[in-house]
């Protein structure tokens, strides 16, 4: 994950420079805003209507605007899909690769983390298993954790699981684990970014869930755990496991059914990403015999099938 460089905001412990009044607000005008628009902002809350997605299932948005300020939460339930795992390496503009990215795709997302080469060419950090092959070997991440399809079914496992033998057609490594069992872990980490998540629900649904916001904002490790657990009241899935992705400028979601992308696009290192498919669900069980369904007719004895 790449950091945008701070930007330096004036206050009143330090020393203002002696610059003419109209310097000092073009530097420091959006800090003195910031916390009126963010004010503003909370009483503009809005839920858009849910996009359908392929299987089944749904893309939720709450936007939170303000002036030339936009927060937006959002969640997909997956109840029918499966994902993918593509090892891409590539520097490129973002939008324009996810774009072009598995069109048949319910769903498309940035995944893993990435990291530099004693040579300082960019890598990809973490296990990566794509369609069996496994492209890049574990880290050493003690409170992380992988997504990984094995036999048919998604899965959330925690680090320890990766220590060892792993069979499984396709894996992303990251961290840290943000539910586990239906409760959320704690984080000393206060800062606040841009988040990506996948998650499984107590059903067993896919659920991918994040916040994309400007200015470097966003939610904490420990506040978007929480507002994971917060989604039964709004109709959501309950979440039982849930593991962060790579956040910050790195978070990118995109919708090749309804040309929706979701993140700021600009062009950076795009290690891997995720694509999400729809399977068909489960047939119905068989119906059983009604009372008055007529009885089978039994064939004589002898008499040759019906040809």
């Amino acid at each position: 994950m790449t950091r945008r460089p701070a930007s330096h905001c004036p206050t009143p412990l330090e020393p203002r420079p002696r610059a003419p009044l109209q310097r000092w607000w073009a530097r420091g005008w959006r800090c003195a805003l910031l916390p009126l628009l963010l004010t503003l902002s909370t009483a503009a809350a809005a839920g858009s209507q849910p996009l359908p997605l392929s299987g089944g299932g749904q893309l939720h948005q709450e936007r939170t605007g303000g002036v030339g300020f936009e927060f937006n939460f959002f969640w997909a339930r997956l109840p029918h899909n499966r994902f993918e795992v593509r090892d891409l390496r590539l520097a490129s503009d973002a939008a324009a690769l996810y774009r072009e990215l598995c069109p048949d795709a319910t769903l498309v997302t940035s995944a893993g983390f990435w990291g530099y080469r004693p040579s300082g060419a960019p890598m990809p950090l973490g296990l990566v298993i794509e369609n069996g092959h496994r492209r890049s070997p574990p880290s050493r991440w003690p409170g992380g954790g992988a997504l990984i399809w094995q036999q048919g079914e998604a899965r959330i496992v925690p680090y320890e699981t990766l220590r060892g033998p792993l069979e499984a057609e396709q894996a992303i490594q990251s961290m840290p684990l943000l539910i586990w069992e239906g409760e959320a872990l704690t984080f000393s980490d206060p800062r606040s970014s841009q988040r990506l998540a996948v998650a499984l629900s107590d059903q067993g649904e896919l659920v991918v869930a994040g916040v994309v916001a400007p200015w470097g904002t966003g939610m904490s490790l420990e506040g978007f755990a929480q507002r994971l657990l917060e989604l039964p009241a709004q109709g959501g899935p309950r979440i039982r496991y849930a593991l962060a992705l790579d956040g910050g400028g790195s978070v990118h979601l995109h919708l090749p059914s309804h040309g929706l992308q979701l993140g700021d696009g600009r062009s950076e290192y795009v290690p891997n990403a995720l694509c999400f498919y729809p399977i068909d669900p489960p047939s119905p069980p068989a119906r059983p015999a009604a009372a008055d369904d007529p009885e089978p007719v039994a064939e004589e004895p002898g008499t040759p099938p019906p040809q």
